[in-house]
């Protein structure tokens, strides 16, 4: 089970990444490069848009599936509720990965039932894919179903990656009620704000969600004073970061313009998906400890929030300045920042990788 789900997690991780350079590549430069044309020359919105909605599913996914692998980390240590978070980790996953699937099987013509695999479909004045059929035949409307399901995704990520921390934390000693608490508090906090995140977006996540992220720090801090684990210290930071910036978020919440912004790619990337950047090398350190120093593990830290604010700190700064998500074209006086945000965001996963992988061959060789 922990290998597939590692493999499938992969999987998620590289159309994630992959995606995302698709992305900066076009939003480098001022103007529509070649990549996101049509056969006629002319500027392709609808692809643009259906790479930049695959990758956000992406990303969730990999949330979501990184919260079920820590769930099953934490069922080997003995956790309670370990189980069901998983089976609801491994459900959600499979009815999103079902949705991308039906958006990507194409009917090729209304009186021909044969399908043909074509992963952007286009434009069309009658239903074209199996999930348009599927949805159609509810009586519903495609369109509206997949901008439902994509805002809603933050929550079931969020859920997801909080249930897994609080079910690490569950395998310390004296701890075990812990993971009742955190599931509790968890759906409690997804019920009071799913309504909020459909009407406003992922920005309106920040301030409740501090509910989890403060009692989750605290927790971690009273247990790195009587137990020194690697990953409790990777997962006290992540959760240190996580929550400064929700209150720095909430600092920008009620400028109302900021909402359709690149601030709000700038607070998807810092929440839910920020205390992801900190629990996968936790979950690595959680299976096997390194031979690395304690001061190396906090440097390793330390260099994740550094990467990370130079590559979404100019994503702000476009935000602020009015610049919306959802356009692969743009004005000149934007391209400067644009291209520092491919370029950071180059060096972040860069940085990001080789943390990852100096983890993983530190405990090889142990």
């Amino acid at each position: 089970m922990t290998r597939t789900l590692f493999i499938v997690f992969c999987i998620s991780l590289v159309l994630f990444t992959g995606t995302a350079f698709l992305i900066r590549a076009e939003l480098a430069y001022a103007g529509v490069s070649p990549l996101f044309q049509n056969a006629q020359g002319q500027p392709d919105a609808q692809y643009f848009n259906s790479v930049v909605t695959l990758h956000r599913i992406m990303g969730y996914l990999s949330v979501i599936l990184l919260g079920t692998i820590m769930a099953n980390a934490a069922r080997i240590g003995g956790a309670p509720l370990a189980r069901i978070v998983m089976a609801l980790g491994l459900l959600t996953s499979l009815a999103i990965g079902g949705v991308v699937m039906m958006a990507s099987i194409q009917i090729t013509s209304p009186s021909d039932h044969s399908v043909g695999w074509k992963l952007y479909p286009t434009l069309s004045t009658g239903p074209s894919s199996l999930l348009d059929h599927a949805v159609l035949s509810l009586g519903g409307n495609n369109l509206f179903f997949l901008i439902q399901m994509v805002k809603l995704l933050p929550l079931l990520a969020a859920a997801s990656l909080y249930w897994g921390a609080y079910l690490m934390l569950s395998t310390l000693p004296k701890m075990r009620e812990t993971a009742y608490i955190g599931f509790a508090l968890t759906v409690i906090t997804c019920l009071f704000v799913a309504q909020e995140l459909l009407d406003t977006g992922v920005i309106s996540m920040a301030t409740p969600f501090l509910v989890l992220s403060i009692p989750l720090l605290v927790l971690c801090a009273i247990q790195m004073y009587f137990t020194r684990k690697p990953w409790l210290g990777m997962l006290a930071f992540g959760a240190l970061v996580t929550s400064i910036g929700q209150w720095l978020l909430m600092g920008l919440r009620d400028v109302g313009y900021l909402v359709g912004t690149s601030v709000e790619v700038a607070s998807q990337y810092t929440f839910p998906l920020g205390l992801a950047w900190f629990a996968l090398p936790a979950v690595i350190l959680f299976h096997t400890p390194t031979r690395l120093p304690r001061f190396a593990e906090l440097f390793l830290a330390g260099t994740i929030v550094a990467a990370f604010w130079k590559w979404a700190g100019p994503l702000v700064t476009l935000g602020i300045q009015g610049l919306p998500t959802g356009y692969f074209d743009y004005p000149d006086a934007f391209a400067d920042k644009q291209w520092d945000v491919t370029a950071y965001g180059l060096i972040f996963a860069a940085t990001y990788a080789v943390i990852l992988l100096t983890l993983l061959w530190m405990r090889k060789s142990d």
